[in-house]
């Protein structure tokens, strides 16, 4: 028990280390564009103009409507706008990012281990993945909408290995925001998805015999120490 109490400490303590950093390194992707701004000229023109204004707004084909939009709204409605805030903004993205890339690995290998490991080492990222020139943080458009990405992937494994009532709704709401949010989401993630969902019977078919073959394998031995 002391044991894991340590573990969990010492992962605490890293994950505020990496946090901070992660955060002076987001501050390294000044100056300001137009992308990672948007969000809060928006959030300016409903104040001052009413929600009629995001129908006046001449959105780009990465609009961000449902990606990122809503949760925006809010968010500068507590923080209100300013540099600092707009730069927050594309760093807790990163982290929420980061978060669901360690979800991903503990779908994938059911070990905790290996998803704290990989939320450590997505926050270590350096500046260059994750500011304008990279994709980790900024620019904000793409990066908001992968979220939906990635939480769509761990709702696509769920789906292929044991079908939770939760894991194709997941997945239709995660395509129809990204779809919606940015066209370079229907090449990144829409049409993979509908493909192996498509073939996915056949891929994935497994006879009875087999399955059995391989839960008699997956047993722990009983055979006595030698």
């Amino acid at each position: 028990m002391i044991k894991r109490w340590v573990i969990w400490g010492l992962f605490a303590l890293l994950s505020v280390a990496v946090l901070i950093s992660s955060l002076g390194t987001a501050f390294q992707t000044l100056p300001l564009n137009p992308d990672m701004a948007e969000m809060a000229l928006i959030y300016q023109g409903v104040i001052h103009h009413g929600w009629r204004f995001p129908f006046t707004w001449r959105f780009t084909q990465d609009n961000q409507i449902l990606s990122l939009l809503p949760f925006t709204l809010i968010y500068y409605a507590l923080a209100s706008v300013s540099g600092a805030s707009i730069i927050i903004q594309g760093w807790l993205i990163f982290v929420v990012n980061a978060l669901l890339a360690g979800l991903l690995v503990k779908t994938v290998t059911h070990s905790w281990r290996w998803a704290a490991l990989s939320w450590l080492l997505s926050l270590l990222a350096s500046p260059m993945a994750i500011g304008q020139p990279g994709i980790l943080a900024y620019p904000v458009t793409h990066n908001s909408v992968w979220a939906f990405g990635l939480l769509g992937i761990i709702g696509l494994i769920r789906y292929l290995s044991d079908r939770p009532n939760w894991a194709l709704p997941l997945i239709l709401m995660c395509v129809a925001v990204g779809t919606i949010s940015d066209p370079w989401f229907e090449a990144a993630f829409t049409v993979p998805v509908l493909l192996i969902a498509w073939k996915a019977p056949r891929w994935f078919q497994t006879d009875k015999t087999t399955r059995r073959t391989l839960g008699r394998l997956e047993k722990p031995s009983h055979f006595g120490c030698i």
